[in-house]
């Protein structure tokens, strides 16, 4: 939600939540929730990510796992998947074992997933080619899922569809040939990705969206080869930067049109009526547009400052303006976050001479009188314009200090505690209580957990996908993005 996390140390200065900058962020994570819910992403309890490695004891055998979680090793089945697995057969029904004596091995390791050494083909490599040099795995054991989930085949290649590359093996080059082509292939990855691994990927969800409400076995049957040569494309173009071959998506796969949740506005769409249409369709009544947030001025910071000082961070912060529309400017997210983190370091450097408060060589007197001149002019700004945003450069470049006067205001001192420890302790309690400490959107989330428990009921009449997961604190959403499976 925020990269430095003021947010939640503006919290923890027990400043309220009605705060106007607070209340900004709040919004922003009220609309990421809202898009997830659109996207499907539907939170799931007893599911999370868990990162794989191999069993170190050779007790397991095919079809086992040993699981390692917050109270010690779980036993039961459990579907286990890792992302971006397309194919039918990439989530696994697997049986989690307790090992005996696991714990003289691995110590007080935890949230780790142990794998099978025995067998023709690993578990993993049947979950999209995984592997084992830290990937992480989706596992459930979530009763209906369970319950209703029907596994398939896994994954294996039927077609190739890249052409060979005519380069030369990397142990026939020079020295100096294999540093051009290691350059080479890194630059081409980064900058000049292949567009089949997205053309690929928007075709199979188009394709499985028909299958879903086709009731005609002739055209599914249709639908379903089409989807078997876009797994393999799909998995070819993510391994074409290894290779070095070049995919191409052939035009028969490509559909016309597109269904609506899909949002690609540049191509025709129609509506869509299967499970994840009406997703999107029930996600879209949620009415999360931001409200106008009114601007006001927490009383201990807004206080008298001296004229000079005033002044002198009215010019500054017109120029943080200009040079913040300046960064902001490009399409490259990386280099726009990185290019708004270095104007903010800037204006940081200015107020205190250093990185951070506790750098300063400034005394605390002057630093204090320019804190309140920066929160001044953003607030009388943000009022002017009625604009919540524009407070964001009192907090994201005096935060530190202008929670410290806040909290001195509140004559309570502050309780020391290194972040690992206050991080531990919120996991714990949300992992018992599944709830929010820092942030709580009243009625939102309460309102989600119930929709999303309604929607698991109300789709297993159809085929639907239980892939794709994602992570958000320890809720884990399930991303009906990529299908099939369940069916009653």
């Amino acid at each position: 939600m925020d990269d430095d996390s003021t947010v939640a140390r503006m919290i923890f200065s027990k400043i309220p939540l009605d705060e106007p900058y607070i209340q900004t962020r709040l919004c922003v994570l009220a609309n990421q929730q809202a898009k997830s819910l659109r996207e499907g992403k539907l939170p799931i309890d007893e599911s999370f990510y868990l990162m794989g490695t191999a069993d170190p004891t050779g007790a397991l055998n095919e079809g086992e796992v040993c699981i390692i979680h917050e109270n010690g090793q779980i036993s039961g089945k459990v579907l286990v998947y890792r992302n971006p697995g397309i194919h039918f057969g990439d989530i696994r029904v697997l049986t989690a074992i307790h090992i005996e004596g696991l714990e003289d091995i691995i110590g007080c390791s935890k949230y780790g997933i142990l794998f099978p050494t025995k067998g023709p083909r690993s578990s993993t490599d049947m979950m999209a080619g995984g592997d084992l040099d830290g990937d992480m795995y989706w596992v459930s054991r979530h009763p209906i899922l369970l319950k209703y989930f029907k596994q398939s085949h896994p994954w294996t290649c039927m077609n190739h569809y890249s052409s060979k590359s005519s380069e030369k093996k990397p142990i026939e080059l020079s020295d100096e040939e294999l540093e051009r082509e290691l350059f080479s292939h890194f630059l081409t990855a980064r900058f000049r990705r292949s567009k089949a691994m997205g053309t690929a990927s928007n075709s199979w969800l188009a394709h499985m969206d028909q299958m879903l409400t086709n009731e005609h076995t002739k055209e599914r049957n249709c639908l379903k080869e089409k989807l078997l040569e876009l797994v393999d494309i799909y998995y070819e173009a993510l391994d074409a930067p290894k290779t070095g071959g070049e995919v191409r998506v052939p035009r028969e796969l490509i559909p016309d049109t597109y269904p609506h949740f899909m949002e690609m506005t540049k191509s025709p769409s129609y509506e869509s009526k299967s499970v994840l249409g009406e997703i999107y369709d029930q996600a879209q009544e949620f009415n999360l547009n931001t409200p106008a947030i009114p601007v006001w001025k927490l009383p201990p910071l807004d206080v008298e400052v001296p004229y000079r000082n005033l002044k002198t961070w009215q010019r500054h912060y017109e120029a943080y303006r200009a040079e913040m529309t300046a960064a902001l400017s490009t399409d490259d997210v990386e280099a726009k976050r990185a290019s708004a983190d270095k104007v903010i370091e800037k204006y940081k450097q200015i107020l205190y001479e250093a990185s951070e408060l506790e750098k300063s060589p400034r005394a605390w007197e002057e630093i204090s009188l320019d804190s309140l001149a920066i929160f001044r002019v953003s607030y009388d700004y943000a009022i002017k314009v009625q604009d919540a945003k524009k407070c964001g450069f009192a907090w994201k470049v005096a935060g530190e200090a202008l929670m410290k006067i806040f909290i001195e205001s509140q004559n309570e001192k502050p309780l020391v505690c290194v972040p690992s420890v206050v991080r531990e302790l919120f996991v714990r309690n949300n992992a018992h209580e599944h709830t929010h400490v820092l942030i709580k959107l009243p009625g939102l989330r309460a309102s989600i957990i119930k929709w999303s428990n309604s929607i698991l009921l109300h789709i297993r009449g159809q085929y639907d996908i239980f892939h794709q997961a994602l992570i958000c604190g320890i809720d884990v959403y399930l991303c009906p993005m990529l299908a099939w499976i369940i069916r009653i």
